[in-house]
């Protein structure tokens, strides 16, 4: 794990500055833990905030409300590149911003970021089981989710990685390319044809479960035995702050039937 970044910190402001919508998530996790936070990206002033009451060291997530992000999900390496290319020479390359900004935690994933003129819901692909026994599928992140921006990554225990030429630190979102409901679409359609070719079998449309993996129980593990730690803490005004996120973190899972 890198414990040298201090993410929001270091590029929070900059992010902000350049248009981004943004809100602090639990470092070395994709979580965030806070009630309305789709609805409260962080201004220079509670940025600032953030810092004062200690959250420097969390992670950066990017609000896909304004700015929705192809998510390709997949971990068999000639579809994952196969639809990043597609998705580059199908859609970016053919607008005048025509400027990938490309994100990399686990390798072959990848995730692509653009704007969009009106917002747009989430859309998930099916599920495909490939010929090695991966799960894999495509997701359109929008209005109600985020991206993880900056961060170390939960399973990988690397920094999340901008690999294109750009990434949000230099690039504003005016420059972004655009990605609407027709061309969202019409990449979860690729992605489907592609599986199909291959012969991988459907499971269905993606949904959202219980965790089941060995990976999502061994973090959830971890993120208790972390905060654990952190309580034994004698700075009182520490303890206090941490004890309160975990409180938020609680309701959170209670108001959205999630479990630790």
């Amino acid at each position: 794990m890198n414990s040298k970044i201090n993410y929001l910190a270091q590029y929070g402001k900059d992010l902000i500055n350049n248009g981004y919508e943004i809100h602090p998530c639990k470092r070395a996790s994709k979580a965030i833990y806070e009630r309305e936070w789709q609805n409260n990206p962080l201004t220079i002033e509670s940025f600032q905030s953030k810092i004062d009451a200690g959250q420097g060291a969390d992670g950066v997530s990017i609000l896909t409300r304004n700015t929705p992000a192809v998510d390709i999900d997949i971990l068999n390496p000639a579809a994952a590149e196969h639809m990043k290319a597609w998705v580059i020479d199908n859609i970016i390359a053919k607008q005048r911003n025509n400027t990938a900004l490309i994100r990399v935690g686990q390798t072959p994933k990848s995730l692509i970021l653009f704007k969009s003129k009106s917002p747009i819901l989430k859309l998930s692909s099916q599920r495909f089981k490939d010929e090695f026994g991966n799960t894999n599928c495509i997701e359109i992140l929008g209005s109600g989710q985020q991206s993880v921006a900056f961060n170390t990554h939960p399973i990988t225990k690397s920094d999340y990685k901008w690999v294109s030429e750009h990434s949000p630190l230099t690039l504003p979102t005016t420059k972004l390319p655009v990605l609407s409901l027709e061309t969202a679409t019409s990449i979860l359609i690729e992605f489907e044809r592609y599986a199909e070719l291959q012969g991988w079998r459907s499971e269905g449309e993606f949904k959202q479960t219980q965790p089941s993996n060995d990976d999502e129980n061994d973090m959830r593990i971890a993120d208790f035995m972390y905060v654990n730690d952190q309580l034994r803490t004698t700075d009182e005004a520490e303890r206090n702050r941490i004890s309160n996120l975990v409180v938020s973190a609680i309701d959170f899972l209670i108001d959205n039937k999630q479990v630790f």
